[in-house]
């Protein structure tokens, strides 16, 4: 402490000056208490200071970090929900979207026979050849509807529009398709196409045939065979105009199906009067020979002609025969065969009309179901 008298220096405790033996005032001591006092509370302002502004400048940067990582996020959830979006508004908007079957609006319409939807929808671009699970077309579809005997104007005049609109004629069904009419049903069999079902009513045939685009009158289908052949498995006399559309417009006569069969060879198989089938057949350029060996005669070309057809020297298919021998017999050509190969052999079901079958082990008959 400083001596106010003499100015020396003195001890903090001392009361009298040790060099002039002055007081020291007790004011002094307060001065000196409260700089002391004022310089410790500098210090601690300053250092409570520098530690506040450190903790805010990490706040801030924390805030920086934290406030940029949220950019990030918010900006990638944006465009998450713009593709989501796009893609729902796409999905929705899709004119040939489709359903669980595959089937799209158009097919919808076409098996509704809505012809002013299936305007609006071809106009909007929906794509006249789209396939649903089964492999059917709109076209495929609207030939089954337009022959079977619920048929209605609209059902042709929507194969019209198909046809102009493009439509391929050609293209193959997958899976048997069992429509509610018997005689369709026939013909809509696994790789069969339009032509094969519009051959059950001339109408809708002849306009497949005048208004379709690169049709192929000689695609083979289930069991190998063409629209031709199965028609020739029909001996009703009312299918003679589809068989002659069919050979007008080049449908070939001695094609063969996977069991080495022609169309004269199919017809001539079949149980009742078919005489004027084969006799068309024949006209049209079909082989005389095959038809010969299974006896069949024919006394002209005629295409109506009345020649009667010689089964006197078939017989009945009995147990022991061939495949051939049951060929030329009075059953014939059966409509299909099942066949199963095995390290044993080759077993075969032939399937006729009217829930016959016959049974085969090795090209030889081994059971016959009547």
């Amino acid at each position: 402490m400083i001596c106010q008298n003499c100015g020396k220096e003195n001890p903090e405790e001392s009361l009298f000056c040790n060099s002039c033996g002055a007081k020291i005032l007790n004011e002094q001591k307060e001065v000196k208490i409260n700089k002391n006092i004022i310089q410790n509370d500098k210090k601690l302002n300053e250092n409570v200071g520098e530690k506040k502004t450190n903790f805010i400048n990490r706040v801030k940067k924390a805030m920086f970090f934290k406030s940029k990582k949220n950019k990030v996020i918010l900006f990638v959830a944006i465009i998450i929900l713009i593709v989501i979006s796009v893609a729902t508004i796409k999905y929705y908007t899709n004119i040939d979207r489709r359903d669980a079957n595959g089937n799209t609006k158009l097919i919808n319409s076409v098996k509704k026979s809505d012809l002013q939807t299936i305007h609006k929808l071809i106009d909007r671009g929906a794509d006249v050849n789209v396939r649903n699970n089964s492999n059917e077309t709109p076209l495929i579809l609207a030939v089954d509807k337009a022959v079977s005997s619920w048929s209605t104007q609209a059902d042709i005049s929507i194969i019209k529009l198909l046809l102009s609109k493009g439509a391929d004629v050609n293209i193959k069904r997958q899976g048997v398709t069992w429509v509610q009419d018997m005689n369709v049903s026939t013909y809509a069999h696994e790789g069969n196409t339009a032509l094969f079902v519009a051959c059950e009513k001339p109408e809708v045939l002849k306009l497949l045939l005048t208004e379709g685009k690169n049709i192929n009158v000689n695609v083979k289908g289930a069991y190998g065979r063409t629209a031709l052949m199965w028609m020739a498995l029909n001996k009703d006399s009312s299918n003679l105009d589809s068989l002659k559309l069919l050979l007008d417009k080049g449908a070939n006569t001695n094609i063969k199906d996977d069991n080495g069969d022609t169309a004269i060879i199919i017809s001539s198989s079949q149980l009742g009067d078919n005489r004027t089938t084969i006799n068309l057949l024949v006209s049209y350029g079909a082989d005389e020979k095959i038809a010969r060996e299974y006896n069949i005669e024919f006394a002209a070309r005629s295409k109506y002609s009345n020649t009667t057809v010689n089964t006197s020297n078939k017989k009945e298919p009995r147990i022991g025969m061939t495949a051939d021998e049951v060929r030329k017999s009075t059953w014939g050509n059966p409509s299909h065969v099942n066949k199963t190969t095995t390290a044993s052999g080759t077993s075969e079901q032939w399937v006729y009309s009217n829930n016959k079958y016959i049974y085969l082990e090795n090209g030889v008959v081994t059971s016959i179901q009547e």
